[in-house]
């Protein structure tokens, strides 16, 4: 086409150019000229821009020349045309779903409907992103087989998309998204299933050594492994390079449905809530009556402790008055002895002094001279005294022995004084 065209204004330039204008018109050769060399300009520039063209950033360019060669162009630059067709590729291509969406094309449609494992449908808006292969093998070999960007994303990467939602939907429930609380489950499934391809489960046994071979091992021995079958745009080189999953729509009865069972399911909690306050309002009146029950014999208890603490204080009181009683009574009995005790030792004293002036006087008769009177006297006295003595102590209990000590000191002194008396009486006698 830009070969035509070229010939054609290279024939119309060399035609004005060729021209011989009559003399009356030689005022026109200076336009006729200008006419040509604009043919010219135009015949290079057709020619041109048939041979060669731009490559712009984020895109690869499929060349086809006239000469019947093909090739890629995926660098930024210029690069030989061949007067054939070119087709551009973006480095990605973005697909979205998306009933809010006022554009609606080939990379922008509707939200996509899903079926759920229980029957329920819903609708689902994503996005997802392509990147396409910079390898120009890889992508003369995708350029070949989808020779547009429309027909290679209607053509493989929108049924990838399409595919992926509905095998991740078929094995959820809608109440494993709204209930169960899978719904991150399902977005990481639609990632993987989009991205890795639908996953296999394939069981291998291995043979058990032990019981010979042909014999399968026990079920746990069982070895699981995983396998996926990918889609057929990454045979191609293409990449799923983002993966957003935006809302998930229920249909509105699984929604009316939803809304009274969480009304039903309300009512429910608030009725167990109900009688689960009335059962503990019972209780805690039962506690209350029980504490009521402790606390009154409690009261009763502590009454009659107090009672018997205060009975049995005044039993100690008895108690120790009435030992004081017996002590004041068994101290006055010994006071009692020892006045009777005093009382016979002072008589004892009486009768002593009596017998000791019998004893002198009988002396002091009986002796020859004055001198022997007196010793003869106080002789007597003393044995008389020591006689009276003993006796004294034989009556007398030991302990009293040494709680007397003051009163033996007085009948000492006492004894001395009688015999002083009866040696000064003597003395007296002797002198007459």
């Amino acid at each position: 086409m830009y070969v035509f065209f070229s010939a054609i204004f290279a024939a119309i330039a060399f035609m004005i150019l060729k021209l011989k204008l009559p003399s009356r018109l030689k005022a026109y050769q200076a336009p006729k000229y200008a006419f040509g060399f604009i043919f010219v300009y135009l015949a290079a520039m057709s020619f041109g821009t048939g041979a060669i063209a731009y490559n712009d950033s984020g895109k690869c360019t499929h060349i086809r020349t006239a000469l019947g060669t093909e090739h890629a162009q995926c660098e930024l630059g210029w690069y030989f045309k061949g007067w054939g067709e070119t087709t551009s590729y973006p480095h990605f291509i973005t697909l979205v779903n998306d009933t809010g969406s006022e554009v609606h094309n080939s990379y922008v449609e509707k939200d996509y409907i899903v079926r759920m494992r229980d029957n329920w449908a819903a609708r689902v808006s994503q996005t997802t992103r392509f990147k396409l292969p910079l390898n120009k093998e890889k992508f003369l070999a995708l350029a070949q087989t989808y020779n547009s960007p429309m027909a290679l994303s209607q053509g493989i990467l929108r049924p990838a998309i399409d595919a992926s939602l509905d095998h991740v939907a078929s094995g959820l429930s809608m109440d494993d998204y709204y209930l169960n609380h899978k719904r991150n489950e399902f977005r990481k499934k639609f990632f993987q299933t989009l991205k890795n391809g639908f996953e296999k489960t394939k069981t291998a046994a291995e043979a058990d050594p032990e019981r010979g071979i042909g014999r399968m091992k026990k079920e746990a021995d069982i070895k699981t492994e995983r396998q996926y079958i990918s889609h057929h745009y990454s045979t191609f080189g293409i990449q799923a390079s983002l993966i957003e999953l935006h809302h998930f729509r229920p249909d509105s009865d699984y929604t009316a449905q939803l809304k009274e069972r969480k009304a039903a399911s309300m009512k429910r909690t608030l009725m167990i809530e109900k009688r689960m306050s009335e059962e503990q309002e019972l209780r805690l009146a039962k506690a209350r009556q029980q504490i009521t029950v402790t606390n009154k014999s409690t009261e009763a208890l502590v009454e009659q402790a107090r009672i018997t603490a205060i009975a049995e204080a005044k039993l100690k009181v008895a108690v120790m008055e009435i030992k004081a009683e017996l002590e004041q009574v068994a101290s006055d009995i010994k006071i009692a002895a020892l006045r009777l005790k005093r009382a016979k030792i002072e008589a004892e004293a009486s009768r002593v002094e009596a017998q000791t002036k019998a004893y002198v006087d009988k002396a002091i008769s009986s002796a020859s001279t004055p001198l022997d009177k007196r010793l003869n006297a106080y002789v007597e006295t003393n044995r008389i005294w020591a006689k009276t003595l003993a006796d004294r102590r034989s009556f007398m209990p030991a302990s009293s022995t040494s709680q007397d000590g003051g009163e033996l000191q007085e009948v000492n002194a006492l004894m001395d004084h009688i015999a002083t008396g009866a040696l000064k009486a003597t003395e007296t006698d002797s002198k007459r």
